[in-house]
């Protein structure tokens, strides 16, 4: 696809239109006059975005257009706005796509894959929905969100860091599609209030981005049940640098419609399983945009992924404030990573799943850990860049995630170093697997410190350790040959109370477990039958 062409200065209320394809044209139309013109941003070595930036006279209006190209040819246009001025303004843009004689099209509105999720009382109330539209047509196909309408929602701090989100204004649908003889018209029109910025995007192809509707279908079904379930990684305001979803209540600044960049949720490793089942476009274009999201624009310590919003209850006890290290996130990424990495041509992704290794070796050595006895630790959830920083609490499925990864690691290179670390872990469980289990057979969340002692509290997630585990255990079995007993003891408690309490893995009436995975059960069931639980 060709780069969108804009002159050096561009007339309010002037239509400007060029070819992209050519079957594809696009037309453009703002409510001032604006300057400016094109750079390049070079990503993991051969990856390029192409970037316009135009701007008012008084740069209190900018207009940011990003095309990114995908591997496969397909493209991303995103159209960012920042309204500054006094009063509202207005961009228009279009896209003709010419079809054959007596092409078809077909238009569906995404609207029809939504249910309004109920309260959450971790999320609050999540105002976004779905994209707008999808067009398929004998030209191509294209995607088209909905616009979202924000602020800045920023806290600087004294030593000049920062806890950065922004606040949901609206999320509104003006788009329009048009039959016109032999074409297909898209039209968007962003209005956008003084003092708020905007986002939207499009996803092209020449292709079709699903391969049949029943992939389509399947998806948005899916789409549609987990956004009713909050569980938010599914939403779609996806931008150049990075996809927002909702945060929970407990950040600064707070606003109940504050959105933010989490990286377990633009690493889109849900999408993977789609791909793997349909060789689709479409999920092919979101895992690509992510890597190029994660390597060109998100932050990066000692080769790791930093979360830059607060978290109230982490500044509050441990005095953890924004950048600090999640290591769930950062396992969740590097796990996502390499299991894609084959499918694109970055070379640089071939170590990047061995640095969160590296750190924790390292951290082992030198770090604040939560001491079992000697040589049996917990790591701290949350790794702080500052020295006066407390050591956080250790939830058990951020500690089985780090142990499955390190064996994982240990399985792949040998490195005894990883499988020392693993062991210390291990170790520390089985001395302490008891105490992880309540008297209704579930499991407590998280070990802390208290008074200088162990302590172990708040419940478990409903599906998510569970699978932790079985996924250590499979690890262990394949590497010793052997299952471990106290995994085991875990695994069996953890399986006893969900039989109990409507959500057995076998039971196909079970209840959907709230803000989680809508297919961990089966997940978890796979499984529990592959290791004997079931």
């Amino acid at each position: 696809m060709r780069t969108m062409m804009l002159p050096p200065l561009i007339n309010k209320y002037q239509v400007y239109t060029d070819n992209l394809t050519a079957k594809l044209r696009f037309f453009m139309e703002v409510s001032e006059t604006l300057s400016g013109g094109g750079t390049e941003k070079v990503i993991l070595n051969q990856h390029t975005d192409r970037i316009l930036n135009f701007t008012d006279a008084s740069d209190r209006l900018k207009l940011e257009i990003t095309q990114r190209t995908i591997e496969n040819g397909d493209e991303f246009f995103f159209l960012s706005m920042m309204n500054l001025t006094e009063k509202s303004q207005t961009l228009k843009f279009s896209l003709v796509l010419d079809l054959d004689n007596e092409g078809e099209s077909s238009v569906f509105d995404l609207n029809e894959q939504y249910i309004k999720p109920s309260f959450s009382q971790r999320y609050g109330e999540n105002k976004l929905t779905t994209p707008s539209k999808y067009i398929h047509t004998s030209s191509g196909s294209i995607l088209v969100s909905k616009y979202v309408v924000y602020s800045d929602n920023i806290l600087n701090y004294p030593d000049q860091k920062r806890s950065i989100t922004r606040k949901l204004i609206e999320e509104l649908d003006n788009i329009k599609v048009l039959r016109k003889s032999n074409a297909v018209h898209i039209e968007t029109m962003v209005n956008l209030p003084a003092g708020l910025k905007s986002d939207l995007f499009l996803l092209i192809s020449e292709e079709a981005l699903f391969s049949s509707d029943q992939s389509r279908i399947e998806f948005f079904n899916d789409y549609k049940t987990s956004i009713a379930n909050n569980d938010v990684r599914f939403n779609m305001w996806i931008t150049p640098h990075g996809s927002y979803t909702k945060l929970p209540y407990s950040i600064e600044p707070f606003s109940p419609d504050a959105y933010g960049i989490n990286l377990h949720h633009m690493s889109k490793k849900e999408l993977l399983r789609y791909y793997q089942r349909t060789n689709d476009r479409f999920f092919y274009n979101l895992m690509y945009n992510a890597i190029v999201q994660l390597f060109g624009y998100r932050p990066v310590i000692d080769g790791l992924f930093i979360t830059d919003y607060t978290s109230t209850w982490l500044k509050k006890d441990f005095l953890i404030q924004s950048p600090y290290i999640d290591t769930r996130l950062n396992e969740t990424v590097t796990l996502a990573i390499e299991d894609c990495k084959h499918l694109f041509s970055f070379a640089e992704l071939e170590s990047f799943h061995l640095n969160y290794a590296k750190f924790l070796v390292a951290y082992s050595k030198k770090g604040k850990l939560l001491s079992v006895q000697e040589g049996a630790y917990f790591f701290p959830d949350y790794f702080s860049l500052e020295e006066q920083a407390k050591p956080t609490h250790s939830s058990l499925n951020h500690q089985l995630g780090i142990l499955n990864y390190l064996l994982k690691k240990f399985q792949l290179t040998g490195t005894q170093e990883y499988e020392r670390v693993a062991n210390a872990m291990l170790k520390a469980i089985q001395l302490t697997s008891k105490r992880w289990i309540m008297e209704n057979r579930n499991l407590f969340y998280k070990v802390y410190y208290k008074d200088n002692e162990l302590h172990y509290g708040d419940t478990d997630y409903v599906y998510v350790t569970l699978l932790d585990l079985l996924l250590v255990q499979s690890s262990l079995q394949s590497i010793y040959k052997q299952k471990h007993p106290a995994i085991d003891e875990l695994i069996i408690s953890k399986m006893r109370f969900l039989e109990n309490n409507n959500y057995g893995l076998q039971d196909e009436q079970a209840l959907l477990p709230p803000n989680e995975d809508i297919l961990s059960r089966k997940q978890a069931e796979k499984l529990a039958l592959q290791l004997g639980y079931l």
